[in-house]
């Protein structure tokens, strides 16, 4: 056989086995796309339990524009009915300040001002001495000789910016009571002659509402009191008016859940399906996110009783066998200790149990309406632990899944890359072999002539 004829062999062979390899690195590097594609589905199904406004569901209004936030505070005296309101202005807190150092006669806050006596704001009474500056006035103002905080008593945060004392009222909406027998607020410049306020940043304003066209006025931005059950939180002023349809957190948390379930079980289904595509390496990645989700969902919330689920390595070793690796490449045997990702996988704790969630054979999960809704009805605040948007199960899940599907150095998309290199390196040597052999022929030809 000539050499000619042994290269082309050799090309026909490696070529046929690098396009079976192209195409196993290209199906896993679809499957790889559709699992994010599906984690993604995840994390959005539990945004609204991580959100600002926790396990309590906010209902959906018309504009859609967040001027306000609706949270459900109590679900007994909840009415189901649709609103409308109007925000009409926002509650802002008091704003003053008093005279700059350089107004006061020194050029640094660490100056003694001279001033000495003794004041009273909001009830609460102040004595500086002559020796005092700025810094030793705010710090004053701020906390007691123990170190406490103050503005809790004096319904005032204090700071120093640019050399001048900074007033601002905790409260939006209220005023401020000021006694000065001794002119020291005089002296600072924080009152006039007529023990008013002498220098105005901004003035106390309260908030109005219109609500299915009643007006209220509050001194704050939380308004408890509109609609039964319900707390309004103002974030701006609205041009016309929003439709709110309140809806009891019951049957709205249970949408929601249900949602959820049904993406993480269709995420589960994709993992579990796609197990054929990988190496076993890859398919080792897949399982342990498998577990590791599960991980966060079942794991104790705080000092919950929990429940032991039996997920062992043994489960992960037979998952990852399910999937008959199509690509070898540079795998190995599998064995309890290379399966082994971190120890707690061997153990995954259950609190959601309780409340209807439960997990079921081969991860998946399920969700029992009734027993949900019977808990969430009379344990209200069970509920709320589970769904805590700080310690929360979905705070986990969450966290776990960001790192998942994060651009570029996400945990798939590092994958992928990995996966992508090999592909480039099979078809820059499919190049290279697919005209190596003319070189040889080259040769060939040339030594037939010479002889």
């Amino acid at each position: 056989m000539s050499s000619r004829s042994v290269s082309m062999i050799y090309s026909y062979d490696w070529n046929l086995l690098s396009s079976f390899a192209s195409q196993a690195i290209k199906a896993s590097l679809s499957a790889w796309d559709t699992i994010k594609g599906r984690v993604t589905d995840v994390n959005d199904a539990i945004s609204s339990f991580v959100s600002e406004m926790g396990f309590s569901p906010i209902v959906s209004y018309g504009d859609g524009t967040g001027k306000i936030d609706i949270r459900i505070t109590s679900p007994t005296d909840l009415e189901e009915q649709s609103h409308t309101i109007t925000v009409q202005q926002l509650a802002k807190p008091f704003k003053f300040e008093s005279k700059s150092i350089y107004q006061l006669g020194v050029t640094s806050s660490s100056d003694a001002l001279g001033i000495s006596g003794s004041f009273s704001i909001n009830g609460y009474e102040f004595t500086i001495a002559s020796s005092d500056s700025m810094l030793d006035i705010l710090e004053k103002l701020s906390q007691d000789a123990n170190g406490n905080d103050l503005s809790d008593v004096t319904s005032l945060d204090v700071s120093l910016s640019n050399g001048r004392l900074i007033f601002e009222s905790t409260q939006p909406g209220s005023n401020v009571s000021l006694s000065d027998p001794q002119f020291v607020l005089y002296r600072l410049g924080i009152v006039d002659e007529k023990n008013d306020i002498a220098h105005i940043i901004q003035s106390p304003t309260t908030s109005v509402i219109y609500v299915d066209g009643k007006r209220i006025e509050r001194k704050t931005n939380e308004i408890k009191d509109a609609i039964r059950g319900v707390t309004i939180r103002l974030k701006n002023i609205t041009s016309t008016p929003i439709t709110v349809d309140i809806k009891k957190p019951t049957s709205t948390l249970t949408d929601k859940i249900e949602t959820f379930v049904t993406k993480f079980n269709s995420l589960m289904r994709t993992i579990d399906s796609s197990l054929r595509n990988f190496t076993q390496m890859q398919a080792l990645h897949a399982v342990n996110l498998k577990y590791d989700l599960l991980e966060d969902i079942f794991n104790p919330i705080d000092n919950y009783t929990v429940q032991k689920v039996g997920i062992t390595l043994k489960d992960m070793k037979e998952d990852i066998k399910k999937g008959s690796p199509t690509v070898k490449g540079d795998d190995f045997d599998l064995s309890v200790n290379q399966i082994v990702h971190s120890a707690k996988t061997s153990k995954v704790y259950s609190s959601l149990e309780e409340i209807g969630i439960t997990e079921g054979e081969d991860g998946y999960l399920a969700f029992d309406k009734t027993k949900f809704e019977d808990v969430y009805q009379n344990y209200p605040q069970t509920v709320a632990k589970i769904f805590d948007k700080d310690k929360g199960f979905a705070v986990r899940l969450h966290s776990t899944l960001e790192d998942v599907i994060e651009e570029k150095i996400g945990m798939i998309d590092l994958l992928k890359a990995a996966i992508l290199s090999k592909l480039t390196d099979i078809q820059k040597y499919s190049l290279y072999t697919k005209y190596s052999y003319l070189d040889t022929y080259k040769r060939y030809l040339t030594e037939q002539l010479i002889s």
